[in-house]
């Protein structure tokens, strides 16, 4: 049963570039564009570069994104390094005084290349110090599906699918809802986002269009429309830990653990152990050396959200997130895991595959051949919340 729910210095290039010396302010035009009414995503491709070719293939126009003013259009394309001085950005041409750009495709075969890789949608070339960054301002929905594709290489049941893509676009949303004026909202390096890299997976898709706009929402949360970081993690091992008592950061959502029988029934079959030499660790954190481990965990989930590491320099606290990125998603699995210390070793024997927050995706599959659809697998795992069409979003 299927959810069904409706809705890249390469020689430079032809161009014909009309310049314009004198700026023509264009303050609604340039803010429709600029500020498109379908949703759209903010996502840092390029940080603190001195360099970089950009590259633009069909028609396109370079806004101010600032005081929405017209620099100059182009008709063909254009390809050149770019890069910043005290005096302003370069692309080709110079921009003095300018030190922020937004580039604008005119036609919707338009693509934009930043060092190599393909983007659609509005890049945004900023100057800060003697460096570049870029930002690619993409629609939603495109950008689920590229970063669904790229994380999720195992295969998972349509109604799976579906649940995932709308609990990753609530994120989205209330991403863009509580970070509206910031530069961007995603780090592409930390989603997996490689603009159109091509990586398609028919299933991801479907489950994108057929969930389209739909997001959960807090019914009696007025804030961010009712939005909240809607997590998900492989196999939760049977107890599935909210997202704030993992991660420990301000944020809204459904609070306390839930329990999946169905993922506690097949935890022995997703036990794992990783053990790591205390030498070692305290090479990794730039300790003398460590003496021991000691674990924080969650009361309603049992699962850790920090450690602390004892040396005979004192103690350092560090989060799940910080360890695990230390020591390797494939080592310390999930945040479900105890911790031995023995003399010179350290050991930690945990259950489960990922975060151990929000939607269990071993539970959605199991819930799925059972017969329940997408919406009933996200009120169990976020409680309290509907599934609606996000409001002034649907043209």
């Amino acid at each position: 049963m299927y959810l069904k729910l409706g809705l890249i210095i390469m020689m430079a290039c032809m161009s014909t570039v009309v310049t314009a010396k004198a700026q023509h302010k264009l303050p609604n035009q340039g803010f429709e564009i600029l500020h498109p009414k379908a949703p759209q995503v903010k996502v840092l491709i390029a940080k603190d570069l001195f360099e970089t070719v950009v590259e633009v293939k069909g028609p396109y126009k370079i806004y101010d994104p600032n005081e929405y003013t017209l620099f100059s259009t182009g008709t063909f394309g254009k390809c050149y390094p770019v890069s910043v001085n005290s005096d302003g950005l370069k692309w080709g041409e110079e921009f003095p005084g300018t030190f922020q750009i937004a580039i604008v495709p005119t036609n919707g075969a338009t693509t934009t290349w930043v060092d190599g890789v393909c983007y659609k949608g509005i890049v945004y070339i900023y100057g800060v110090g003697n460096k570049i960054n870029i930002v690619n301002q993409v629609n939603v929905e495109d950008f689920l599906k590229e970063t669904l594709a790229a994380q999720y290489k195992e295969n998972l049941s349509d109604e799976a699918l579906a649940a995932l893509a709308i609990a990753a676009r609530t994120t989205a949303y209330y991403q863009t809802e509580r970070y509206n004026n910031a530069f961007y909202q995603y780090d592409a390096e930390a989603v997996s986002y490689s603009g159109l890299s091509g990586l398609k997976k028919k299933g991801v898709d479907r489950a994108v269009n057929a969930t389209r706009y739909l997001v959960m929402r807090q019914p009696e949360k007025s804030s961010y429309k009712g939005l909240f970081v809607a997590t998900w993690t492989a196999h939760c091992a049977g107890r599935s830990a909210s997202a704030k008592s993992i991660f420990r950061k301000e944020t809204s959502g459904p609070s306390g653990a839930v329990e999946s029988a169905l993922a506690a029934s097949d935890r022995d079959n997703v036990s794992w152990t990783y053990m790591v030499r205390k030498a070692d660790l305290a090479k990794m954190v730039g300790a003398t050396q460590i003496s021991g481990l000691t674990a924080y965990t969650d009361n309603s989930s049992g699962k850790v959200y920090a450690v602390r590491l004892q040396s005979s320099s004192g103690n350092r606290e560090m989060d799940f997130t910080s360890l695990q990125t230390l020591l390797g998603a494939e080592k310390l699995q999930s945040s479900d895991f105890a911790i031995s210390n023995d003399q010179d070793i350290i050991t930690f024997t945990g259950y489960g595959k990922g975060p151990g927050t929000g939607l269990c995706l071993y539970t959605a599959c199991k819930m799925a051949e059972h017969g329940l659809d997408a919406v009933k697998v996200l009120r169990k795992f976020f409680p309290g919340t509907e599934v609606v069409m996000m409001p002034l979003l649907t043209k």
